[in-house]
């Protein structure tokens, strides 16, 4: 069977597609994704994605233009089904317009009404196995649910190895800090606090983030002030080869922490605005999660520009020492 996934929302959701994807495949499925520009090089290199089709939805394929666009190339493709990741009325208009024969979805997706099969996945606790959940209405069942992995060429390697000859202060033990991510209230604001207690400690850190988070990147290093360096780069292969090379990746519930755990290393997820029990912690085989326990949270899906109860105590009451307990823990 030729199967289109259909996944254009964040890096985490995406990387939490691949255990999806690898099921199909393994099932003798031929599996094709479509996904974003941004999102992309989470499948490349992948044996389990067979192509790769791009739709910037936030870019030249925003509006009805980039429907009218891609929906002739993937009606050319001759799909038997679509499983559609992304929950939205975008995505599933697309494969309805495009004829595939068969379109499965979220029996709680608004857009259920294009759907040819839906599945309820209302009582399963992770991203992860929800996506997996619409493998069902093709009788295709798991025994155990793979991990994500992201696949870094060998240039990758190389390129993070010189990277870290050239810019890392010397040292043998190194952790990575991710401080950004797309919600500002998701931010974790005592990261500083946490590298100098982990460079008192002897470790090197790394402050690791997008092109678009470097000037965040360069205050904490500016602020540890010493054994730190700082790496920002839309590139995720690099960064996963990156974060191979470290120990532990610290960040907050954002794309980094599943970066990290698709990369094989251990991580430690700061969870303030949002909760782990929503689903979308990163699935590593090593993890902590630091958080504090209040009332008001989660207080959205995602997070917010500003704290809506005007005090951010969801992150502003997590001690430092707990994150880099956290960390040192998962270190053997």
């Amino acid at each position: 069977m030729r199967i289109l996934v259909i996944q254009t929302a964040w890096i985490g959701d995406n990387i939490l597609t691949l255990p999806l994807i690898q099921i199909l495949a393994e099932a003798g499925n031929e599996v094709e994704v479509m996904t974003t520009p941004k999102a992309h090089q989470i499948y490349v290199n992948n044996p389990f994605v067979s192509d790769i089709l791009l739709f910037d939805k936030n870019g030249a394929d925003r509006g009805i233009g980039g429907i009218l666009r891609i929906v002739p190339i993937i009606k050319s493709r001759n799909y038997d089904a679509a499983l559609l990741a992304q929950r939205w009325w975008r995505s599933a208009l697309i494969a309805f317009l495009a004829g595939i024969p068969l379109r499965i979805g979220f029996k709680s997706s608004p857009a259920k009404i294009l759907y040819t099969k839906t599945v309820d996945v209302s009582n399963l606790n992770h991203e992860a196995k929800r996506l997996a959940a619409l493998a069902i209405p093709l009788g295709i069942a798991y025994s155990q649910l793979p991990q994500p992995k992201l696949y870094p060429a060998e240039s990758h390697r190389i390129q993070a190895h010189l990277f870290l000859s050239e810019n890392a202060p010397k040292g043998e033990r190194l952790i990575f800090i991710a401080p950004g991510s797309a919600w500002e209230t998701k931010r974790y604001p005592f990261f500083a606090e946490v590298g100098r207690k982990l460079v008192e400690s002897g470790f090197v850190i790394g402050i690791v983030g997008t092109i678009g988070e470097k000037e965040l990147c360069r205050s904490i290093a500016k602020e540890i002030g010493r054994e730190t360096f700082v790496s920002t780069s839309n590139d995720i292969l690099f960064t996963s080869a990156l974060f191979s090379f470290g120990e532990v990746v610290i960040a907050n519930d954002s794309g980094a922490g599943h970066i990290a755990a698709a990369s094989g290393v251990p991580v430690v997820s700061i969870f303030g605005p949002t909760t782990p029990e929503m689903g979308f912690y990163p699935l590593a085989s090593k993890a902590k999660v630091v958080e504090v326990n209040l009332e008001c949270r989660p207080c959205g899906p995602h997070g917010h520009k500003r704290c809506p109860k005007g005090h951010h105590n969801c992150m502003r009451l997590i001690k430092p020492e707990e994150v880099v307990a956290a960390a040192l823990s998962l270190i053997e």
